[in-house]
């Protein structure tokens, strides 16, 4: 602690004399009152020989908080510009390494992300994330168009005219997929006691899974929102499945199910036959009553208001109950994870005649023309990797139970394989390899 005398010029200015020295006062330091001028007073400096503590008369000047508060907002402000220009040179150094690689590199960028704005200045984000779903979705990049801004939209990739594209790659971290694999298997056994059975299947070309689903992008792919990698959902394999059974075994026009006054139609009242069936109920489930349509003579539907008959599931199965009881499905569809690095690719799809879609009602009778500019719309497919599937029964004997004389994991094995799973399977896509039985 120094010794000194004050010297007070106004209210926000002053300076303290101390062994032939002079000691400006800090700016939260107001003297309202004069009678301080000249006084002895005690002080203490901190390492940079700043006055940070005043006494006079053993007393220890108060500080303007208003000041103090208006200091620590520019610190924080100063700190977030030192914090933001780190970034940016990490950015600069990440991309002058990026242009002396070839096309397939990462060039996410914080910079050109609209996060919320405490997130973006905290020094525990980086240019180097891992979870390819907070970076695609959470972090997604705005491209702002300076000539026409209605032009301007979020981005994951641009190919820039042949020339190395940007775009945003999943790298996925140091997830071990071997390890989740394993420990999911352990989980579904866990939830059925053991009555469970899991193989493994790769895609054999692209699959297109989530394609429609909500994002700020013009497409989308389904991730996992905690591992960040793509996954096929247990709900849309369970009804993969269950459309492909009612189709080949309940619609099908070859088969003694369909009754010969609805073999134009087979399709209709496919899934009424299906709820006719003892085991397809059991494995998924079916609601209490349901309407069949009615067929005339000539074997077209009905098409007056009493079209359809009301039937009672319980009668349907030949139980006495006749009020009619829905059921819960036995069998349990698991998420099928990747058990490696999953190879995500962008793909494109290129429709030569938007007018003539948007059009579609022909309101101003638009006809599909060459001389429309073809807009490219890009899309995320995961290719050539392979996903574990899972499936489990609450019964014993569920996994036994045979629908004309094939068991739910040759059916579910058959959808992977002759009907494809996702969007756009009927251009290839979603399609997997032949399991060997």
């Amino acid at each position: 602690m120094k010794e000194g005398k004050l010297k007070i010029k106004n209210s926000l200015r002053g300076f303290i004399q101390s062994s032939g020295k002079k000691y400006n006062i800090p700016t939260e330091y107001v003297f309202e009152n004069r009678d301080l001028n000249n006084k002895m007073c005690q002080f203490e400096l901190d390492e940079n020989n700043k006055i940070i503590n005043i006494i006079v008369d053993g007393i220890q000047l108060s500080k303007n908080q208003a000041v103090l508060d208006k200091k620590e907002e520019s610190r924080n402000r100063r700190e977030e510009e030192k914090i933001r220009e780190q970034q940016k040179q990490e950015e600069e150094k990440r991309r002058q390494r990026n242009s002396n690689k070839g096309a397939g590199d990462d060039t996410f960028s914080l910079d050109e992300c609209f996060p919320p704005s405490d997130t973006k200045r905290s020094n525990i984000i980086t240019s180097q994330i891992d979870n390819f779903h907070l970076k695609l979705n959470k972090f997604p990049r705005f491209k702002e168009n300076e000539k026409d801004k209605s032009k301007s939209k979020f981005y994951f990739f641009e190919s820039n005219r042949g020339r190395k594209p940007n775009q945003i790659v999943a790298n996925f971290g140091d997830i071990d997929f071997s390890e989740l694999a394993n420990r999911q298997i352990s989980g579904a056994q866990a939830i059925c006691s053991n009555n469970t059975l899991h193989f493994n299947s790769e895609t054999s070309w692209k699959m297109v899974n989530g394609l429609g689903g909500h994002s700020v992008y013009e497409t989308s792919i389904t991730l996992h929102h905690i591992y960040g990698f793509p996954y096929i959902p247990s709900s849309s394999i369970k009804g993969v499945v269950r459309s492909w059974i009612i189709t080949e075994v309940f619609g099908n026009i070859e088969s003694d199910l369909v009754p010969a006054v609805e073999k134009k139609h087979p399709l209709l009242n496919a899934e009424c036959r299906a709820y006719e069936n003892e085991f397809f109920c059991k494995i998924f489930g079916c609601p209490a009553t349901f309407k069949r349509i009615k067929f005339n003579d000539n074997g077209e539907p009905i098409k007056k208001r009493e079209k359809y008959d009301t039937i009672t599931v319980d009668v349907a199965l030949k139980n006495k109950n006749e009020k009619g009881e829905s059921n819960i499905g036995n069998i349990i569809f698991f998420d099928a994870f990747p058990v490696n690095k999953p190879n995500i690719e962008t793909d494109i799809m290129n429709p030569h005649y938007s007018k003539y879609y948007q059009d579609s009602k022909n309101k101003n009778n638009t006809e599909p023309k060459d001389t429309e500019k073809p807009i490219p719309v890009f899309f995320l497919t995961v290719n050539n990797t392979s996903f574990q599937f899972i499936i489990g029964s609450k019964e014993k004997e569920g996994l036994n139970w045979e629908i004309k004389g094939k068991t739910i994991v040759y059916w579910l094995q058959s959808a992977l394989e002759d009907h494809g799973i996702g969007a756009k399977t009927a251009v290839g896509y979603g399609y997997f390899n032949k399991i060997e039985k």
